[in-house]
């Protein structure tokens, strides 16, 4: 394909050309799993998967993830076992009530946070899926 051949003259070394129809297979594998395992009221929210691609399912996807995501793999949500989202929740809800800290009394490094928030609208719903969990609002 043309854009195969012209990409590399374009792209940077931490950077890399994957062919739609190969990153569309794996994705619509990954999706077709998970609805596979949904809950049966089929009302499951993206929070239920696990914190990476399983390997098995989609090979490009987990190639890509280990390389740009720094193979962060927890085995503990490896089974879809769905994480303390409440805990999750509660933490971020803290962190966005939290009044903001004046420049002049930061006492950690601004160019590497242990956490930041970004508020976003986000539709509760898209496609088969739920984004957000059925309780919050």
């Amino acid at each position: 394909m043309l854009h195969g051949r012209c990409a590399p003259l374009f792209l940077r070394s931490d950077q890399e050309f994957i062919e739609g129809v190969h990153l569309k297979s794996d994705l619509r594998a990954l999706n077709e799993y998970f609805l596979e395992r949904r809950g049966t009221a089929g009302d499951r929210d993206v929070w239920s998967f696990p914190d990476y691609p399983p390997e098995s399912v989609a090979p490009l996807v987990s190639r890509l993830w280990n390389k740009y995501m720094g193979e962060r793999r927890d085995e503990r949500h490896a089974d879809g076992v769905p994480r303390d989202r409440g805990k999750v929740i509660d933490e971020v809800d803290r962190m966005h009530r939290a009044p903001a800290i004046p420049l002049d009394r930061v006492e950690f490094d601004l160019t590497n946070p242990d956490a930041i928030t970004l508020e976003r609208r986000v539709r509760r719903g898209k496609g088969s899926w739920l984004q957000l969990p059925k309780d919050v609002r």
